[in-house]
């Protein structure tokens, strides 16, 4: 009998460690479960912002039963998605009948299979035989379970990836592997706004710790930079998604963004034009 080729065997394994997901994640939609800790506290807002879009075809600004009324800005950036931005952008467009929970499932699914990535991407540099980097896989999904996680715990699942990615440019040079980087990373800290400083002090601290102790990493970097189009390109457009990061992060500086008391008298009231105007 021949040997199955490596690369054969880590595509088998990969795969079935993806599917093993996919099947925790059918069962969990199939069976309705209702989300738990503070992934339901997320739930619980997304739905009533998608509830609004899709009945009154607007974003609510204002949540009457939050705090006697509380603006809802801040909230929408602490809890923002990829997938939960293209529904406030086109949920108008959604059946009132279909099932937010579900959609809500795929969000995390599609966080777990960019940490499942990550980690299978990063134990290949780590890890010379396959089966430890399938036993890698498997123990990241298994211990990153979202149903009873805080949910600000999801912002870890961008991190393996992230060194994947800085790990390749420190490599190879590429532009892309540092543009893909930034990306990721500006999507990570746009999704936790609260926590949105943890992931760039750790990656920062890491990297500096790495290049202290393999300072020949940064003398061959600069041989294999190359410092024309593609450059260029690289910098222009890591230009345009820090400006626009930066006016994400600008806008919800706003006090009716930050200020939960805002609208409300002096003693904490609002008044019913307030409410009507905001709500």
């Amino acid at each position: 009998m021949k040997n199955t080729p490596p690369r054969k065997a880590e595509s088998i394994l990969f795969l079935s460690v993806l599917t093993l997901e996919l099947f925790f994640a059918g069962f969990f939609i199939l069976s309705k479960r209702m989300v738990l800790h503070d992934t339901f506290a997320n739930f619980s807002f997304q739905y009533f912002c998608l509830n609004n879009i899709v009945m009154h075809k607007e974003i609510p600004f204002w949540t009457p039963y939050m705090v006697h009324g509380i603006p809802t800005a801040f909230w929408q950036l602490l809890w923002h998605s990829l997938t939960m931005s293209a529904l406030n952008t086109a949920g108008f467009l959604l059946n009132p009948h279909l099932n937010f929970l579900t959609i809500f499932r795929l969000n995390l699914l599609f966080n777990k299979i960019v940490f499942l990535v990550g980690a299978w991407l990063l134990s290949q540099r780590c890890y010379k035989e396959t089966a430890t980097r399938f036993f890698v896989a498997i123990t990241c999904l298994a211990t990153s379970v979202y149903e009873t996680q805080v949910t600000n715990l999801s912002l870890c699942y961008s991190i393996p990836l992230l060194l994947y990615l800085f790990h390749q440019f420190l490599d190879s040079g590429r532009w892309r592997d540092a543009f893909l980087g930034i990306n990721l990373l500006c999507l990570s800290i746009i999704g936790n706004y609260v926590l949105f400083t943890l992931i760039p002090l750790f990656l920062f601290l890491y990297f500096l710790s790495y290049i202290i102790f393999h300072p020949e990493k940064i003398k061959t970097l600069f041989i294999k930079l190359n410092f024309k189009i593609p450059f260029l390109l690289f910098l222009l457009s890591t230009l345009a998604t820090i400006t626009i990061t930066y006016a994400i992060f600008h806008l919800s500086r706003d006090p009716l963004t930050v200020f939960i008391n805002s609208g409300r008298t002096e003693n904490l009231r609002v008044t019913p034009d307030e409410f009507m105007s905001l709500g």
